[in-house]
């Protein structure tokens, strides 16, 4: 139960960026409570509701790399990020091998 309270108060800190005029508290409870209706609902929706939900991820990854793609081959009129160029040569002097064992 301490899992779902701390997960709940977690999506709640995140929308409270978007909508900022709710309550974070208010915002996990109806979190807890949406999330304690599905756990007691039968397995057969438990499980629909378990099916959408992943494929709702995994179209958000998908779309996020596709946008990714596109920013960096300039597809996206309203962004641009480009690759580093290879004639440019590297931008630090020591490489990030050389960089990433510095730690003790």
């Amino acid at each position: 139960m301490v899992v779902i309270a701390a997960e709940a108060l977690g999506a709640a800190g995140l929308l409270a960026t978007v909508f900022p005029a709710l309550h974070v508290w208010l915002m996990a409870l109806v979190f807890i409570v949406v999330l304690t209706a599905v756990n007691l609902t039968t397995v057969e929706n438990f499980v629909e509701f378990e099916f959408w939900f992943a494929l709702l991820k995994v179209a958000a990854i998908v779309g996020f790399l596709l946008v990714g793609v596109a920013l960096l081959f300039g597809s996206i009129p309203w962004g641009r990020a480009s690759l580093p160029a290879a004639s440019a040569g590297p931008r630090r002097p020591c490489s990030w091998l050389r960089s990433s064992s510095a730690a003790p």
